[in-house]
């Protein structure tokens, strides 16, 4: 859609592209209100993993298979622990 309107008032239809905006605005708040009233609303959650820290290898393998959602790992009080949250 924005390429859409992007190319309409390049080609010079200034007016389509601003009506063809609006619509767009009030269709995607319309949407919003259905989606809130079908689906509820978004409930987050926190995850925490805590484990026995053996070196290097193990938290490799956790920041490998967790990718881009976990955060760092953070050293527990004991020492001995690593822990991450998503």
């Amino acid at each position: 859609m924005v390429s859409a309107i992007g190319m309409s008032i390049g080609a010079g239809f200034r007016a389509i592209g601003v009506i063809t905006t609006g619509l767009i605005l009030v269709v995607q708040y319309g949407l919003g209100l259905v989606e809130r009233r079908v689906f509820g609303r978004c409930i987050y959650h926190d995850c925490q993993i805590a484990f026995d820290d053996d070196g290097v290898a193990r938290a490799a393998r956790l920041k490998r298979r967790c990718g881009p959602w976990g955060r760092s790992l953070k050293p527990s009080a004991s020492g001995r622990r690593a822990i991450t949250s998503f």
